[in-house]
């Protein structure tokens, strides 16, 4: 399965343990997942949305930190508005503190040519 609309680190690069552990502290034994399947990608994996109770986790996770809009491939997410509404408030967060926590860092910044 794949979140739809969103890109969270891998495991292994900064921030993918913490994303997991997140994700997995938001669930428990008795937790009502719900997807919204959206499609299967190329690797064979369903592209859903995620709603745990009336929480939208994919929104959830970018509003936390622990995955960013994945713009490229969120033509299809029927909530991505509400994803890229919460990317836009992480990138005004870090402008008035003039900080931007990693691991979400490397993908939120995109270099600005000055010439």
């Amino acid at each position: 399965m794949a979140f739809d609309g969103i890109d969270t680190p891998e495991t292994n690069p900064a921030g993918g343990i913490e994303s997991r552990d997140y994700l997995r502290s938001r669930l428990s034994d008795n937790a009502t997942v719900r997807l919204n399947p959206i499609e299967k990608n190329r690797y064979g994996r369903t592209v859903a949305e995620i709603f745990l109770g009336e929480s939208f986790i994919n929104a959830e996770l970018v509003r936390e930190g622990h995955a960013w809009h994945y713009q490229r491939y969120s033509g299809n997410c029927p909530n991505r508005r509400e994803i890229a509404l919460w990317q836009l408030a992480l990138l005004e967060r870090a402008l008035k503190t003039r900080r931007l926590d990693p691991p979400i860092a490397e993908f939120l910044l995109i270099p600005i040519q000055t010439h």
